[in-house]
């Protein structure tokens, strides 16, 4: 899953959001720096813009979710004609998911705690598109 933030009166309030039933596969980037005689690694999740069911919590972005059936043409490194991806960028839910409210005082991403995804409220199902 992943989290987006509500603002209610300034104060963000963080929700998980993840599919019923399924794992996601994220767009992303992925690189290997060299200089000298070391190395170091950076990464980037793409992310497009909001989805109108989850603008309600959200109303800026969403990550960029691939299906089962994209994620081996996205990690192809044979896959240099980027014009063949952008259908991917247009907001898509590819599964059902649940929204759940959770304690604010995990909205640290230094925290890495399994309560970071235990429900304070009841979760609100949103539909697949």
């Amino acid at each position: 899953g992943f989290y987006e933030y509500k603002n209610i009166e300034g104060k963000k309030h963080p929700y998980y959001i993840r599919p019923h039933n399924h794992a996601i596969a994220f767009a992303g980037l992925f690189k290997e720096w060299h200089h000298q005689d070391q190395s170091a690694y950076s990464c980037a999740l793409i992310v497009t813009h909001a989805h109108p069911k989850l603008a309600h919590i959200h109303k800026k972005s969403l990550p960029v979710m691939l299906s089962p059936a994209e994620v081996d043409s996205w990690i192809n490194p044979a896959n240099t004609d980027t014009a063949k991806f952008s259908g991917l960028f247009k907001p898509r839910l590819r599964f059902d998911f649940l929204a759940i409210p959770v304690d604010p005082v995990f909205n640290r991403t230094i925290n890495k705690h399994p309560d970071c995804i235990v429900p304070i409220a009841p979760p609100e199902s949103i539909p697949a598109d």
